[in-house]
This record gives structure tokens, sequence and C-alpha cells, in this order.
């Protein structure tokens, strides 16, 4: 229950930071490690197992698009 808890309260700083203009890039993993904390869970372990591993394969994943969107905004 209290794990449920840590991912609402993760999501809500997260929409709540995002609303005020921070940079989603780094509330991510912020939001990530609150909710690894109300979780009990190791937060190192965490953070580098589950989190850095989901995000490097969505951003390899999505480079393509990436790369395009920066080529064309540049233009």
């Amino acid at each position: 229950m209290l794990g449920l808890a840590g991912i609402l309260v993760g999501l809500a700083l997260l929409i709540g930071l995002a609303y005020r203009g921070w940079s989603v890039l780094l509330l991510a993993p912020l939001a990530a490690l609150v909710a690894a904390a109300f979780a009990s869970e190791p937060l190192l372990a965490h953070w580098t197992q589950t989190f850095m591993g989901s995000a490097s394969r969505f951003l390899m994943q999505f480079f393509p698009i990436f790369l395009l969107g920066a080529l064309f905004g540049k233009l």
C-alpha cells in the first residue's frame, strides 16, 4: 500500500513541477527516486537497474525521431 502512495506522490510531484516550468528530463529521475523511497527499495539499485535501463531503452528506440526532430527544428 505504501508503494502505491509513493507512485502517486512521485506522479503528483512530476505533474506539479512540470506545470511550473521545470524540465521533465530532470524531474523524471527525481520522481522515480521518490517512488522507490516510499516502497522501501534500495535506492541505488532501483536507480541503476530499473530506471536507467528503461530510460536507455526508450532513448535507443526513439533516437531516430529525436534526431529528425532536432534536424527539422534547426532548419
